[in-house]
């Protein structure tokens, strides 16, 4: 099927990305994926490449996220705080201790100051709640980075960002 240029102009606002708002980072930062979800993954793998930056691995779960992490050593990993075999919180305490200038940022459908704390204290970055603006995502995953002009935070300066509707049940 081919799309048409009436097609491209009937995408919702809040779908359309547009090449003047989103981009690309140069270099491009190499970024890993950990969900239990393979749809999600690859739709955040999908957006994250769309809106410049490169994947470098996926996993299914914590244990797998911390191997990868220890073998592809990305720029930024992205990591769903509900997985098993390893949750993302002990997932991210292990990361943290192993590469200490990697950031994690906890992407969650739980939005609570309980778990924010939670992953402060296991050494994340950020706490995302799913369902954030395209933009808004690129530009805190920019913002964490250690390349970045502003850059640095430290557990200390752990932030939320919410969707703008209240999360305390799973999304």
């Amino acid at each position: 099927m081919r799309l048409h240029e009436q097609d491209v102009r009937d995408v919702p606002e809040a779908f359309a990305l547009h090449p003047s708002s989103t981009p690309h980072p140069e270099p491009r930062l190499r970024i890993l994926i950990a969900d239990d979800h393979l749809g999600v993954r690859e739709a955040m793998a999908c957006l994250l490449t769309l809106i410049g930056f490169e994947i470098v691995a996926q996993a299914e779960d914590g244990a797998v996220a911390v191997a990868l992490a220890k073998q592809v050593t990305p720029d930024l990993i992205l990591m769903d705080l509900s997985m098993p075999v390893l949750n993302g919180l002990d997932a991210t305490r292990l990361i943290h201790r192993a590469l200490p200038g990697t950031p994690v940022v906890i992407l969650s459908a739980y939005d609570s100051a309980e778990l924010r704390h939670a992953a402060q204290a296991a050494g994340a970055a950020a706490y995302l709640v799913k369902g954030l603006p395209v933009e808004t995502l690129r530009t805190t995953l920019l913002r964490l980075l250690p390349t970045a002009p502003n850059a640095g935070p430290t557990t200390a300066d752990i932030v939320a960002v919410r969707s703008g509707r209240d999360r305390d049940q799973v999304g």
